[in-house]
């Protein structure tokens, strides 16, 4: 990579194209990066060629060390050691698209912090666009259109994890860039492990994700597929983490089956046999069950889960046998058989007695076969029910009995009479 601007962009203060150089930048990267550890190379390489196509190359450089003064030059003259402390020569420079190595967070830091120190102590805007002022405000806002242009480049995952770096790039774009190599660039098994590390610094939760496991477990793989690309060993405490952070699940089906396959590895059954990313891609199948029937709820008791699907499997299997056993019914009607024209039901307690069936109006009677629980009828209801009047027997005229048989009446009329009919009391 070129150290100086070698683009059609000047990269000066208030220049004519200043405009159209921060759109060149800021134009969205063909890579994108979600995480991947083989994405990492490509998506390094793209920044470094729209950094030197829109002429910012420059504001990636960092100082490795400050030479010596030359020999042949008098400490003593001021105008030669003014000379000196502005000239290029005085330190040996890297560039952060060419190679990090040499660089340390701190000499990163030193140049964003003295960009940042001669912007804050400006009171007027440089008149000069080749002065140090023009200069370090043309980085100034250089390093925020970096910025924009990584983070934009990002998915979500990629944000959650740089943004624990807040506090040291500062939303400085170089400074950043430089976190994000560190983080994601090394190639050894000693930096895959420190990255990993720092990203498991804080418990990863299932809250965190708003319940939703597939974005959790896709968070929890880009470290474990950088770790076995690295060829370094899964330990008890990473499946521990993972167990851990969505065991606190507001789901209480979900996370019963979570404790259940938690005690299988611990005691050494069958999910002990898998392997860190074989668990992860269970989590999803489970949660992808239990969200497919209806059931991703917060705190719905499995038991209680379990009981409604039955109930409700067997109201749908009534009212698939209800027409079945009507239309049989129908089958053996004949003509004028009223009664397997019938309704088939009584109606509800505390409904209408009357309806429509068959193009009838039918009626419902308790008293009616009340051996049977009611009867359905075309004459009456039970509010209408009228009992049948009792068989009497016909009897003769009656006729003035003669005096002698006033005294048999006398006598008559003497015993119990409770058993006779009450037409002859």
């Amino acid at each position: 990579m070129p150290q100086i601007n070698t683009s059609c962009f000047s990269n000066e203060y208030k220049a004519s194209d200043r405009s159209n150089q921060r759109k060149s930048l800021l134009h969205p990267l063909d890579v994108k990066f979600d995480g991947q550890s083989d994405m990492v190379l490509p998506f390094i390489k793209a920044v470094a060629h729209r950094v030197n196509e829109s002429g910012m190359n420059g504001d990636f450089l960092f100082y490795i060390k400050e030479n010596p003064h030359p020999p042949i030059m008098d400490p003593t003259d001021k105008a030669s050691f003014t000379a000196w402390l502005t000239s290029p020569a005085r330190y040996e420079y890297g560039n952060l698209l060419d190679d990090t190595s040499q660089a340390t967070i701190e000499t990163v830091k030193l140049a964003r912090d003295n960009v940042r120190r001669c912007v804050n102590q400006m009171t007027v805007l440089p008149s000069d666009p080749l002065s140090l002022d023009a200069l370090a405000l043309v980085s100034y806002q250089n390093r925020q259109c970096i910025y924009t242009m990584l983070v934009g480049a990002w998915s979500d995952e990629v944000k959650i994890i740089m943004s624990k770096y807040l506090e040291v790039h500062q939303n400085d774009g170089v400074t950043l860039f430089f976190l994000f190599c560190q983080h994601y660039a090394g190639t050894t098994t000693e930096h895959l492990i420190e990255a990993y590390s720092q990203l498991t610094e804080f418990k990863v939760q299932l809250p965190l994700f708003n319940g939703d496991v597939t974005k959790f477990t896709a968070y929890c793989r880009k470290p474990f597929r950088r770790l076995i690309a690295s060829n370094a060993d899964i330990t008890i405490y990473d499946f521990m983490k993972v167990y851990q952070g969505c065991i606190d699940c507001d789901n209480v089906e979900f996370q019963a089956w979570v404790i259940a396959k938690y005690s299988e590895f611990r005691a050494g059954g069958a999910a002990h046999s898998w392997s860190i990313l074989e668990l992860l891609d269970r989590l999803d199948l489970e949660y992808t069950r239990i969200y497919s029937l209806g059931r991703w709820e917060r705190g719905k008791n499995p038991e209680i889960l379990a009981l409604t699907a039955q109930v409700s499997k067997l109201q749908s299997q009534l009212s698939n046998m209800t027409p079945a056993v009507s239309s049989s019914r129908s089958s053996d009607s004949r003509p004028g058989n009223i009664k397997s024209l019938k309704p088939p039901n009584p109606p509800k307690e505390g409904g209408s007695e009357v309806c429509d069936y068959n193009g009838k109006t039918w009626k419902f009677c308790k008293t009616c076969f009340s051996d049977r629980g009611g009867n359905w009828n075309q004459t009456h209801t039970s509010s209408e029910h009228k009992a049948k009047s009792p068989i009497v027997r016909s009897t003769p005229p009656r006729r003035d009995p003669p005096s002698s048989t006033i005294a048999n009446a006398n006598f008559a009329s003497n015993e119990d009479s409770s058993d006779l009919p009450t037409d002859f009391i």
